[in-house]
């Protein structure tokens, strides 16, 4: 983050623009890691920190967690090389992809109370949106992590990696309190799905990214706590129906309402106030039926209509069939003779 503004690119309640404008003037496909590696969005007054930043407790877990990824990789390294495990199982012999996945589930419980044990039972929701899309995909995060779905689901904070020129995609953590809280974790990843149209690939253990453990990782450990598809009943065809639940019209941002102000009373508004029209017939009603027909009830009683002055007749000149007849055809013609 710039060491001129740290808070920059990190929002909370008290920073200098509301969401919306963060959203706006903070784009993640914009933004380059040498502006600042993150931008930020936290709810409440919860301080503006990251939530993997190595303190004393994590050092000592991270220590702890080291020694038994360490264990487990040596046991992984054994195991490949002793001839007496086969590659393929037989009767009553483990092949060696069994011995290994037991190896590795003995370390994910281990890594599991140790999280436990330390505290450090943090972690994320992980999205990876294209570059054209990471936008869009983040504004509705840090909308709904500021006041909306996700805060209510119980997320504090998410964050979104600013663009790489090397990479084709931006990650999005949505991070919760207690990663093996599977009732928690259920909630979250149902907010995604239906309160915003969003599917997260894989939710991972804050200890996991602190200790290097990925994919590739030379302990073959799985590098992720939860799969969509293990938290939902019903798997691949219920979260698609979960998605189709999704209305993109609550994703929009809120217009405000203009605030309702009452009138400031003069002396002259009171007085018209206290003092009303004497003679309520004086009182003129433009859309009353009544008065467009000409009439009016008043003190119960029908009131003739109104007779107008009639027009004076207008005199027509005759025709001249009407002049032959009176023998004054020639009356208006020229008397001067050529």
């Amino acid at each position: 983050m710039s060491s001129l503004d740290p808070f920059k690119y990190y929002w909370t309640p008290k920073h200098k623009l509301d969401i919306e404008d963060f959203i706006k003037k903070h784009r993640p496909s914009i933004l380059s890691q040498d502006d600042a590696p993150w931008l930020w969005a936290r709810n409440g007054g919860g301080e503006s920190t990251d939530p993997e930043a190595e303190d004393k407790e994590h050092t000592k877990a991270i220590g702890k967690g080291q020694v038994i990824v360490d264990g487990l990789v040596k046991k992984i390294k054994k195991i490949d090389s002793d001839g007496s495990i086969p590659v393929r199982a037989s009767k009553g012999v483990k092949s060696k992809k069994v011995v290994r996945d037991e190896a590795c589930d003995e370390t994910t419980k281990a890594l599991k109370n140790l999280s436990e044990e330390s505290g450090w039972t943090t972690g994320k929701w992980m999205l990876f949106p294209s570059n054209e899309n990471v936008d869009g995909v983040w504004s509705r995060i840090a909308r709904s992590v500021a006041s909306g779905a996700l805060k209510d689901a119980g997320v504090d904070v998410a964050k979104v990696a600013t663009s790489n020129a090397e990479g084709s995609s931006q990650l999005i953590c949505i991070y919760v309190n207690n990663i093996y809280d599977k009732e928690a974790m259920t909630k979250v990843l149902k907010t995604l799905l239906t309160e915003h149209g969003i599917e997260p690939s894989s939710s991972k253990s804050d200890l996991y990214t602190a200790l290097g453990i990925d994919s590739k990782h030379e302990s073959k450990l799985r590098s992720t706590i939860w799969q969509p598809k293990e938290l939902i009943e019903g798997g691949v065809d219920a979260i698609k129906a979960l998605k189709a639940e999704y209305n993109p019209s609550k994703d929009k941002p809120k217009k405000p309402q203009p605030v309702a102000t009452e009138p400031v009373a003069t002396e002259a508004t009171a007085a018209k106030t206290e003092d009303p029209p004497a003679d309520k017939s004086s009182v003129h009603f433009a859309e009353d039926p009544e008065e467009k027909n000409g009439s009016r009830k008043r003190n119960g009683e029908e009131s003739a209509p109104e007779e107008k002055e009639k027009a004076p007749p207008v005199k027509r000149a005759k025709t001249a069939a009407a002049l032959f007849k009176d023998n004054d055809i020639f009356a208006d013609s020229d008397s001067d003779e050529d």
